[in-house]
């Protein structure tokens, strides 16, 4: 078991990586071995003004999108 910690430059940049190591992962065919990562995706990359109460910790970011500026994979053994 293990973590795997990397950084990208924008939420752009991090959503490609994570999408990267989920099409690897289902390359690989592990989500028919049970794999989250590879059956349901990323996870994280949310955008934080999407509900009121978020919108309201933000500063009141109205019609902006952003992003809350982390993704994980979960690969079994790993988490990316």
């Amino acid at each position: 078991d293990g973590l795997i910690v990397a950084t990208g430059r924008s939420a752009s940049h991090l959503r490609v990586l994570a999408e990267s190591v989920v099409r690897n992962l289902r390359a690989r065919g592990l989500q028919r071995r049970g794999v989250i990562g590879a059956m349901l995706g990323p996870e994280g990359g949310e955008d934080i003004g999407t509900s009121r109460r978020n919108r309201r910790k933000s500063g009141g970011l109205a019609g902006k999108s952003v992003d809350d500026g982390w993704m994980i994979v979960d690969c079994g053994n790993y988490v990316v």
